[in-house]
């Protein structure tokens, strides 16, 4: 998943909570600015293999800090909070749950596109529903997924 995670960006989006969609397209690709940063940092772990899925060359066979269940939950929780001392203010905490929430989507639409790489704890049970196995209704899907965001 790719562009796919914007669209939960544009469906969270509303004049009643008053979220800036910049913050929204942040929350929806938090967990993986997290993951390029310990990628780099040489924390977590990515090899390039040509052909790894028809949707993606990345295996990241080590990502369980950014990407695992239980980190994505605390990320997320790190991210409401964040969102609601900065905007403390202006912030609802509906709206800090609602920037918490587009935190964790990224997650769940990783577990529909991922092969089996990401884990629910530490880097043990490893699932993905691998779509990115399968080229065209992986984009098919991101493509209705983006439309029907910006359209909600």
């Amino acid at each position: 998943m790719f562009v796919g995670h914007y669209s939960v960006a544009f469906a969270a989006k509303s004049e009643k909570n008053r979220i800036p969609l910049w913050v929204l397209f942040v929350a929806v690709q938090f967990l993986d600015y997290i993951w390029a940063t310990l990628v780099l940092l040489g924390i977590e772990k990515l090899r390039v293999i040509k052909g790894f899925t028809a949707g993606s060359m990345l295996d990241s066979y080590f990502h369980p800090y950014s990407h695992s269940l239980i980190t994505a939950m605390a990320w997320s929780g790190v991210a409401a909070l964040l969102y609601k001392t900065i905007w403390r203010a202006k912030a609802s905490s509906s709206a800090a749950v609602i920037v918490g929430l587009a935190v964790f989507s990224h997650w769940i639409l990783d577990l529909i596109a991922h092969p089996r790489d990401l884990a629910i704890y530490d880097d043990t049970w490893k699932v993905g529903f691998g779509l990115w196995n399968y080229r065209d209704p992986e984009f098919a899907l991101e493509i209705a997924l983006l439309a029907g965001g910006i359209i909600v």
